[in-house]
């Protein structure tokens, strides 16, 4: 009996391995509502009897005595010297990274610079896959800085593959599947807990190379899908110690607002309400105007766009405020604002802030919009405790609003900071 890789494992069956491999394979991922029947993913294919397909990170899967035929494609480049030295931490990785994985880093621990060596060491043409336009201009800015090469970039009208290092957005990519399936031997997939997404594991599913690597610094998902991860990186996770970050301390501050309750008004209803309201909006902007001339620079995160736009124009000029309506271009030069300029309040949405982008001198966040998931927490505090020479104590400021519902998640939220250990102060 006989078991091929290459984008996925094609393996021979008999009838009862069939039935345990679809019995492993299939996830009853919960639905928000528990009268509503779970989501069902199954990520075992039948491409004929005595015949299935299975997702490449599940070699656990194929029996022992099987020969397995590896085809999956390698594509070595020669690398540049890689300019820097790794902490010990991150060399403890690069020298034990030997196949798929996944890097579950905290945030700040450095998961692009640490990836962008272990590309180099396993001496494959690279692809990066990132989610945003922001995120992939980052990382090319740290291909020039560690390597002294120029990235290929694919997306915004660019096809520029004959590169040793190439980094695309996902749409792009997804729109060519069939033209890189087979272009390269390493893929490096940052921000990787969306590879439960059909567009990511597409992505993945049908690539070839020889390494797939995920980074994040969160492997857990509100919604549960990350029972899935190693079915597309295999099941060895690195985790590193927490370091190369400041400990921020935590501000509460005690409202009279009313956050919505009532499980039958939709939850995206109750934000908006809040978002709408004035008085909370002149409590946004005057907590922001009151850290900032402490010497902050702070960051305010929501998910309304006219929210964030009120408020920055409330907190007067020296905020600016970033959104999805705004040009790529645009916003880096609002984003240097902050970062070499006289801005010190940075307005921003969730879904830009939230992951990766990285500003260093930011060192307060406000959390404009009610959060209840962990991991979603965990990447936005991460914006404002990366190090940075000069930059004061970092502070999260968490608004306590009236109601059973908001009560509820800040006790959550709290839970959380006193889980990692940071100082609480009640305003």
């Amino acid at each position: 009996m006989k078991a091929v890789i290459s984008n996925r494992i094609y393996m021979e069956v008999s009838d009862d391995l069939q039935l345990s491999i679809d019995k492993e394979l299939t996830y009853a991922i919960p639905t928000h509502n528990p009268l509503d029947p779970p989501q069902m993913i199954k990520n075992m294919g039948l491409i004929r009897k005595g015949l299935v397909s299975l997702p490449v990170g599940r070699m656990d899967l194929i029996p022992e005595h099987y020969e397995i035929v590896d085809k999956r494609i390698t594509k070595p480049v020669e690398f540049p010297t890689f300019k820097y030295e790794l902490r010990d931490s991150q060399k403890d990785v690069y020298d034990a990274l030997e196949d798929n994985s996944i890097i579950n880093a905290w945030v700040s621990w450095g998961k692009t610079f640490t990836g962008l060596a272990i590309a180099g060491k396993l001496g494959q043409k690279t692809l990066i896959i990132t989610h945003t336009v922001a995120l992939r201009n980052q990382w090319a800015k740290e291909v020039e800085k560690v390597y002294g090469i120029t990235a290929g970039i694919l997306g915004s009208g660019n096809w520029e593959i004959d590169h040793p290092i190439v980094i695309g957005n996902t749409q792009t990519l997804y729109r060519n599947i069939e033209k890189i399936r087979k272009e390269f031997g390493t893929i490096i997939l940052d921000e990787m807990h969306h590879v439960s997404s059909p567009t990511f594991s597409k992505l993945l599913d049908t690539n070839h190379c020889r390494y797939k690597i995920g980074l994040s610094g969160t492997i857990e998902r509100k919604d549960g899908k990350h029972v899935v991860f190693r079915d597309y990186f295999g099941s060895k996770i690195f985790k590193p110690p927490k370091e190369n970050y400041m400990t921020p301390s935590v501000h509460l501050v005690h409202s009279e607002i009313r956050f919505m309750d009532g499980a039958k008004i939709p939850w995206a209803n109750r934000v908006t309400k809040l978002a709408n309201d004035e008085e909370y909006r002149h409590t946004i902007a005057m907590l922001a105007a009151a850290y900032a001339a402490r010497g902050h620079k702070v960051l305010v995160v929501s998910d309304r766009v006219a929210f964030l736009k009120s408020c920055a124009e409330l907190t007067g000029e020296k905020a600016v405020c970033v959104t999805g309506d705004i040009p790529h271009a645009d916003r880096e030069g609002l984003i240097d604002q902050v970062l070499y300029g006289d801005a010190n309040v940075l307005y921003g949405t969730q879904a830009i802030f939230s992951e990766g982008i990285s500003v260093d001198t930011l060192s307060c966040l406000i959390l404009g919009t009610p959060v209840n998931n962990e991991p979603l927490l965990t990447q936005l505090v991460g914006r404002v405790i990366r190090k940075k020479e000069g930059k004061i104590d970092p502070v999260i400021i968490d608004i306590h609003l009236k109601g059973n519902t908001a009560r509820r998640q800040a006790s959550n939220r709290v839970g959380f900071y006193m889980k990692q250990g940071w100082q609480i102060k009640q305003l």
